[in-house]
């Protein structure tokens, strides 16, 4: 009976596992993961323009633009979490007159958590979960 209990938490925790996903890529390259509707989203960014839409999927898609494109590699997009409570990550070097663009497509119906020291948020077609 016991080897059928440490069975059962070593499924169930390797289960949570694959549940957990992380994702890392630069500027220029697009981030793809699954997000269900009505999940926590925090977004924590350096200085930086975001966008944040509305779509009509059970996804999160981000891309990221800046005018210099050789300093834009040192900015990393880093998604992790689950697809109900997730975190998006956006860090590296300050580009000056960089012109650092972020969009981030999630399902409509979203909670949504912002952090950035400077910079703008514009957010549209979103309804709190």
């Amino acid at each position: 009976m016991k080897t059928l209990a440490i069975a059962a938490g070593a499924t169930l925790f390797a289960c949570n596992l694959v549940r957990f996903s992380q994702s890392d890529v630069p500027c220029g390259q697009t981030l793809d993961a699954p997000l269900q509707p009505s999940a926590m989203l925090t977004i924590d960014s350096r200085p930086a323009g975001i966008e944040i839409v509305g779509i009509d999927q059970e996804a999160i898609h981000v891309s990221c633009t800046a005018d210099d494109t050789d300093s834009a590699r040192h900015i990393c997009l880093r998604f992790s979490g689950t697809p109900t409570h997730a975190k998006l990550t956006i860090t590296g070097a300050y580009l000056k007159h960089g012109n650092l663009q972020i969009r981030v497509e999630v399902p409509r119906k979203m909670n949504l958590g912002v952090q950035m020291p400077a910079g703008e948020v514009k957010v549209d077609e979103i309804v709190g979960g």
